[in-house]
């Protein structure tokens, strides 16, 4: 297993929280990996990774009955010594709340259906568990810090007593009379 942590994209500005990576399947010359997170923006998920000498072209992944949410990522040949190569493919399984931390109790079990073929993974509790404790080392959401900007700032303006400028109500200085 890799390693858990925190990874801060400063590009996207967000802040992911990864388990360890974890194998759902494995046979002779093939294999499936998952890696699950949690993103201050995507919410709960797990990367995927198969590696095999045939391709599965994923479109569709499924657990007990429910659909998830599955986006394909990219298929690249990685080892080529002698025909067939190996082929990677990867993709992205958004998980909601609940069935994330139902996987961090129970574990978790699907299948990854393919136009070429079809494999069923499982991947045990502690892997999304390890998620949910880094979790709390996440920056808290700006909408949680600061309470969220007027939509229109308050333009009253007056006349400045001294300058003659207008300036924000607030900042104005009374005139001065004179006799």
């Amino acid at each position: 297993m890799t390693q858990s942590a925190v990874v801060k994209d400063v590009h996207v500005g967000d802040e992911i929280a990864y388990g360890p990576v974890a194998t759902a399947y494995y046979a002779v010359l093939e294999f499936l990996q998952i890696r699950p997170f949690y993103s201050m923006k995507s919410g709960y998920g797990f990367e995927t990774r198969f590696g095999s000498y045939g391709k599965a072209s994923f479109v569709e992944v499924w657990s007990f009955g429910k659909q998830l949410d599955y986006s394909k990522g990219v298929s690249q040949k990685r080892i080529c010594f002698q025909a067939p190569c190996l082929i990677e493919e990867t993709g992205l399984v958004l998980l909601g709340e609940a069935d994330f931390r139902a996987a961090a109790q129970n574990g978790f079990a699907f299948a990854m259906v393919g136009k070429l073929r079809r494999i069923n993974g499982k991947v045990s509790a502690q892997a999304f568990g390890e998620v949910l404790k880094l979790k709390g080392q996440l920056a808290p959401a700006l909408s949680a810090v600061q309470p969220p900007p007027k939509p229109y700032p308050d333009l009253a303006l007056e006349l400045d007593g001294k300058s003659g400028e207008l300036r924000p109500r607030e900042q104005a200085q009374p005139a001065v009379e004179s006799d």
